[in-house]
C-alpha cells in the first residue's frame, strides 16, 4: 500500500489485490477448521470502475507477484471454462520447473468479460470450484472432451470490469444462483488523486521485494484458530449480524460471514506465521467485506422495488433524537432491524451523504459513524 500510495488507481484496488496474492498462494495449505466444513481462503474478487480508473495496474502488480512465487497456475488470457477445467485436471511445470499436480489455479484479468469465454456451464463451474471444501476430488465428464479428473481444487480470481460489462458478463443465474454472493465487487467511481507522472514517484512497487512474504506464505501449512477476544467478537458480531432482516436476492450477505475470515485469514498471514487470528484481522476484513456490498447492490440489484421513504424518514427521526445527532452504522443497523436492512441503509445514506444531511466518519477500523451535519440538525429543530 505505502509503494503504490502515489498511483491514480483507487487505494481499494490495491488492498484487495495484495488480499488475492495472497489468497492465491496458500492454495490449501491453510485451512479453517468449522466444525461441520473445512474453510479455505480462496476469494473472487472483482474490482469494478468506469473506463480509466486504472484497474489494470494493480492487477498487473498482483499477476507479476503470484507468478514470482510460481506456486499455482496463473491463466491470465481468454479462455473458456472448459478449457481451464482441463488445464486444472493436469500436471503443470511450472517456469521454475516446480510440477504442480494438485487443481490450483490463478484466473488474473483486467477486464473478466475478456478473460471468460461465453459458456452457458460458466455460472455452475465457477460455483463449484470455488467451495474447495468439497472439492478433494472432482470429475468434469463431458461427451466431446472426455473426464476431467480434478484434485484438491483451489481457484481464486482477481479481474475488474465496468459496471454494464459486469451486468452483460455474469447472467442473470449467477445474481440468485449464488457466483455473486460468493465474489467480492470492490466498486469504485473516483481515482485516488491525479497524478500526470511527470515526476517519477518517491516509492513505486519493486516486485523482488514485495514477493518475499509471500514466498514465505506459501510454504506455511496448518489450521487457523481463533484467539479468545477474537472468537469473542466473530461470535458477538454473527449473532446480530446474521439476526437483520435482510431483501437480499443474492445470498451475499448469508455468506459475508465466510467471506471474512478467508480475508482475515489473508490479512493475519500478511504479517504473521503463528495461524492465530486476531479481533483486528477480523474487524479489518468485515469492514472491508461490508463496503464490497455496495458494489454489489449498485451492479444487480439496481435501484430495487421497494420505497424507502419510511426506512429515510426512521433514519432522520434517529439522528434528529439524539443530542449530538450521530450513530454507528451497527447501532443504526440494529436499531432498522425489520425495517431496513444493510443494502437499503447503504442507499439512504448515500442519497443523504450526497445531498449533503449527513457525513459518513470512519472510526477506527471497522466501524463508521453517521453523522447529521450541524446546520440541518438546527434547521429540524427550527421546524419542529
Amino acid at each position: 500500500m505505502k509503494s503504490t500510495e502515489e498511483s491514480e488507481s483507487p487505494a481499494r484496488y490495491f488492498w484487495w489485490g495484495a488480499i488475492s496474492a495472497i489468497s492465491a498462494v496458500i492454495r490449501r495449505n491453510i485451512s479453517m477448521a468449522r466444525s461441520y466444513y473445512r474453510l479455505y481462503p480462496n476469494l473472487y474478487v472483482i474490482l469494478v470502475g468506469p473506463s480509466g480508473m486504472r484497474k489494470s495496474i494493480p492487477i498487473a502488480l498482483t499477476q507479476k507477484l503470484v507468478e514470482r512465487v510460481d506456486c499455482t497456475r496463473v491463466f491470465s488470457g481468454r479462455a473458456s471454462i472448459q478449457a481451464i477445467v482441463k488445464a486444472l485436471g493436469r500436471a503443470h511445470t511450472s517456469e521454475n520447473k516446480r510440477i504442480i499436480t494438485d487443481s490450483v489455479g490463478f484466473l488474473v484479468n483486467p477486464e473478466l468479460d475478456d478473460m471468460l469465454l461465453e459458456d452457458k456451464h460458466m455460472v455452475v463451474t465457477l460455483l463449484n470450484l470455488y467451495d474447495t471444501y468439497t472439492k478433494d476430488k472432482w470429475q468434469n465428464l463431458l461427451k466431446v472432451s472426455g473426464v476431467d479428473n480434478l484434485k484438491n481444487v483451489y481457484l481464486t480470481i482477481f479481474s475488474g470490469s465496468n459496471e454494464t460489462n459486469l451486468a452483460l458478463a455474469l447472467p442473470k443465474s449467477a445474481t440468485s444462483g449464488g457466483l455473486v454472493a460468493r465474489t467480492c465487487i470492490v466498486l469504485e467511481e473516483k481515482k485516488r488523486r491525479l497524478n500526470a507522472l511527470v515526476r517519477p514517484p518517491k516509492i513505486i512497487p519493486d516486485v523482488n521485494s514485495l514477493s518475499k512474504r509471500l514466498f514465505e506464505i506459501s510454504n506455511l501449512s496448518g489450521v487457523f484458530t481463533f484467539d479468545n477476544l477474537a472468537g469473542e467478537y466473530f461470535e458477538k458480531w454473527y449473532n446480530n449480524f446474521m439476526t437483520l432482516e435482510s431483501l437480499d436476492k443474492t445470498g451475499t450477505l448469508d455468506r459475508l460471514p465466510d467471506t471474512a475470515l478467508k480475508v482475515a485469514i489473508c490479512i493475519s498471514l500478511s504479517y504473521k506465521d503463528d495461524l492465530v487470528l486476531l479481533k483486528e484481522d477480523i474487524e479489518e476484513a468485515i469492514f472491508q467485506c461490508q463496503d464490497t456490498i455496495v458494489g454489489m447492490k449498485k451492479v444487480f440489484l439496481g435501484s430495487g422495488e421497494h420505497s424507502l421513504a419510511n426506512p429515510t424518514a426512521q433514519v432522520l427521526r434517529i439522528l434528529i433524537g439524539r443530542k449530538d445527532h450521530k450513530i454507528s452504522r451497527s447501532k443504526l443497523l440494529r436499531v432498522l432491524t425489520g425495517i431496513a436492512d444493510a443494502i437499503d441503509l447503504d442507499r439512504i445514506i448515500d442519497t443523504l451523504a450526497q445531498s449533503g444531511v449527513v457525513e459518513v466518519v470512519k472510526v477506527g477500523m471497522s466501524e463508521v459513524e453517521y453523522l447529521m451535519r450541524e446546520s440541518i440538525a438546527k434547521e429540524f429543530d427550527r421546524l419542529q
